[in-house]
């Protein structure tokens, strides 16, 4: 019956630390991702930057 216990625990180990070491590569993944989409909106903004802004509309428009 040790033995069996010596094995087991070996087994659940070795499966906690593959499941920690996936953890982090999904973290990595998200990071990596996040970062790309800040590139893009910052991209995105400098590209828009030229346009002129929306016309008023005649309801927000100034009285002289």
């Amino acid at each position: 019956m040790g033995s069996l216990q010596v094995v087991f625990g070996g087994a659940v180990t070795l499966i906690v630390y593959g499941m920690i070491m996936f953890g982090v590569y999904k973290l990595y993944q998200i990071s990596t991702d996040v970062g790309e989409i800040k590139d893009l909106l910052r991209d995105i903004k400098s590209n828009t930057d030229h346009v002129a802004p929306p016309a008023l509309a005649s309801s927000d428009a100034p009285r002289p």
